[in-house]
């Protein structure tokens, strides 16, 4: 069976490694369709490279610009159509897939209500996260399921229970995603991590680990804002390559949620989230995320409870033990794992009947 992937943006490379890992697992023929980037210009092949999203995965996939003419596919993905609408009806008019699923990033979009009235007779619809589908079904009134896949980092030295430098592979916390404050309130932690200074509170003495906080993404560092006061407690790590990316996520107690908006509980899907199922690095997350993001649970997060902040639960966690620590990550490990299974579940309701692609292909010969 012909697959198509198609992205039409420079970004959302993640959830493209996740579904060619999630189609890797079936005897499919896959092309990937990628856009480039127009500021600065970047052919589709050249970001890649800039990216490091080969060196991710540790092969080359087969990828297409989405500049050049489609070729037929009988079962198509498409990545955030709701934002290429124009591209998205080119492409399915141009490749004619059988069954065609468009995979929402904003469920509030009313572009997917558009798409939902193209001239295909079988279009799906589904959102990385539930309560992505909820917002579809509820205020686009289009029937969406959801399904999250997410390529598993490997890194070059695993932080697990059984390394060596078990005791010490782990350091402090991380924040990830681009520098920009309509995502992440970055001024809520700094005062967080100013009143933790000046009252003395922050882990100073064995056996408590230090303190330090990790800022890893892209955009403009002076848009994060960090306090003089708190700048030694910080790193960033900027533009890295997604193989020292993800390693540098891998290598810290947790991530760090600080959303900016409510959207990412209501209609959007978290790159955090993502970023910790790849990683096996639990979020720090309080009982809304779990309500929108039903999929976790207390025991692959670290809970906030009633009025703490995440400074207390930082606080809290570099004074776990090893076992409860290796044990939480473990689990995240696991609920990606199931998630991926799922996704592959749902991925063959939509796809057609081997017997309906062979005969699409007889036809088209």
């Amino acid at each position: 069976m012909r697959v198509a992937i198609v992205n039409e943006a420079p970004y959302h490379l993640e959830i493209v490694a996740g579904f060619l890992h999630v189609l890797s697992q079936l005897p499919v023929d896959v092309t990937w369709y990628q856009a480039g980037q127009s500021v600065p210009a970047f052919s589709a092949v050249d970001l890649l490279e800039m990216v490091g999203f080969n060196q991710l995965l540790g092969f080359m996939p087969r990828m297409r610009p989405t500049t050049d003419k489609p070729e037929p596919a009988d079962f198509a993905i498409f990545v955030s159509p709701e934002y290429f609408e124009r591209e998205t009806k080119a492409f399915l008019k141009a490749a004619e897939p059988i069954t065609a699923v468009m995979l929402g990033h904003n469920g509030m979009n009313h572009a997917l209500q558009r798409i939902e009235a193209f001239d295909h007779p079988r279009l799906h619809f589904a959102a990385l996260a539930p309560h992505v589908a909820a917002a579809s079904r509820q205020v686009l009134h289009i029937h969406t399921h959801w399904m999250m896949a997410t390529w598993p980092v490997v890194s070059k030295q695993p932080c697990t229970s059984d390394s060596e430098d078990a005791a010490t592979c782990l350091s402090g916390f991380s924040i990830q995603g681009n520098f920009e404050s309509a995502r992440r309130n970055y001024t809520r932690i700094w005062a967080q991590m100013d009143d933790a200074r000046s009252t003395g509170t922050l882990p100073t003495t064995p056996p408590a680990k230090p303190f330090h906080l990790h800022l890893v993404g892209r955009g403009d560092v002076k848009t994060l804002g960090i306090p003089p006061a708190v700048s030694n407690m910080t790193t960033v790590h900027f533009n890295l390559k997604f193989p020292q990316y993800y390693d540098q996520i891998h290598h810290t107690h947790a991530l760090l949620m600080l959303l900016g908006s409510n959207n990412y509980l209501l209609q959007k899907m978290s790159s955090t989230v993502v970023s910790s199922l790849m990683t096996g690095t639990p979020i720090i997350a309080d009982a809304q995320v779990l309500k929108s993001y039903t999929f976790l649970k207390p025991e692959h997060v670290h809970l906030m409870g009633p009025g703490e902040t995440e400074m207390d639960v930082m606080q809290r966690v570099l004074r776990m033990s090893s076992e409860e620590v290796f044990g939480a990550r473990e689990r995240v490990l696991q609920l990606a794992e199931h998630l991926n299974r799922r996704t592959l579940q749902v991925l063959q309701t939509f796809m057609p009947m081997e017997s309906d692609a062979a005969q699409a292909q007889a036809k088209k010969q």
